[in-house]
């Protein structure tokens, strides 16, 4: 058997679509975190929507039973959808903004929570140049980054299993890279991150595991919520009104920059990330012009990546 699909066995009891049959097993996660992605020539956007299991339960049997009313669609994509792709491509534009609006109301009802990493595609040869292979891959950078910013998200002990949509030519790396964060046990960067809390991670089909159509369409928001120089969407302002938290961290040129300084003391010093001081962060930031404003309020992102999260108020959970 693949080590993907093992790592999906392990994630216990899912939600599925209808008809799909859905395997049961002792262990039973507290909370699932489902992440996609989009992209665009200016930016990579890497989210997850994450939630305890009972929710992702009735989240599943109200998102099955809209999909059921609607014929001709087997699974909703935000950008098929907005755009008039795919299963979208014969319905007009105005009954496909009522669907939109239908499957966002959803995701606003059971009051999710969202995080998402965007990274300008600009900063991308900083980053490149700092890291090498594989994190020259905006997909990889933004994931290295995602999973430690969920989890400083969720309750402290909790344990977390995480599903992204399928991504083959990164799933290896994935892993690898997942298990990596799995031995981390705090440290100047990753402050208060408990690796232990880390359940298991797989990848899956949207059509088969329903959530990942709920972090697809919050991927399309966030992406669109970077394009500044329009009006603020509808669909962007109640959406994240609705839901219980959202972490925005956005990349640009500026954090590339602290990213390299950062990975330029540890090489001439020859030490590790592990073996990082407080002291240490704190010389190379005070060394660096400050980072400009974010380009979107911050009352709904942390702005660059380099803000501490850690300094954030404790999320709510119900």
């Amino acid at each position: 058997m693949r080590p993907d699909a093992v790592a999906l066995l392990s994630l216990g009891r899912e939600v599925r679509a209808p008809g799909v049959r859905a395997e049961r097993f002792l262990a039973v996660l507290d909370i699932r975190a489902y992440g996609d992605e989009s992209e665009s020539p200016t930016h990579e956007v890497l989210t997850c929507a994450f939630a305890p299991f009972d929710t992702w339960q009735t989240f599943g049997d109200e998102w099955s039973r809209l999909l059921a009313g609607k014929t001709g669609i087997t699974e909703f994509h935000a950008h098929d959808c907005a755009q008039g792709a795919n299963e979208f491509k014969d319905l007009d534009n105005e009954y496909r903004q009522q669907l939109y609006r239908e499957f966002a109301e959803v995701i606003q009802k059971h009051r999710l929570h969202a995080a998402a990493i965007v990274v300008e595609m600009a900063a991308m040869p900083t980053i490149a140049a700092a890291f090498g292979p594989p994190f020259d891959k905006p997909w990889v950078f933004a994931f290295s980054q995602l999973i430690p910013m969920v989890m400083r998200r969720c309750p402290p002990g909790e344990r977390v299993a995480f599903l992204f949509d399928e991504k083959k030519e990164h799933e290896a790396r994935a892993f690898e890279g997942f298990a990596a964060l799995k031995q981390y046990q705090g440290g100047s960067i990753l402050p208060n991150f408990d690796g232990s809390q880390l359940s298991r991670i797989a990848f899956g089909g949207s059509a088969e595991y329903l959530p990942l159509q709920a972090a697809d369409l919050f991927a399309y928001e966030v992406r669109l919520r970077m394009r500044i120089e329009r009006p603020v969407r509808a669909s962007w302002i109640h959406t994240t009104a609705n839901m219980a938290s959202v972490t925005v961290a956005f990349i640009e040129q500026n954090a590339a920059n602290r990213f390299a300084a950062l990975k330029a003391f540890l090489d001439q010093r020859g030490l590790t990330i592990a073996q990082l001081t407080k002291e240490d962060l704190a010389g190379i930031v005070q060394s660096l012009p400050p980072l400009p404003p974010s380009p979107i309020s911050t009352t709904d992102v942390l702005g660059s990546y380099t803000t501490n999260s850690a300094d954030l108020p404790p999320v709510e959970w119900e």
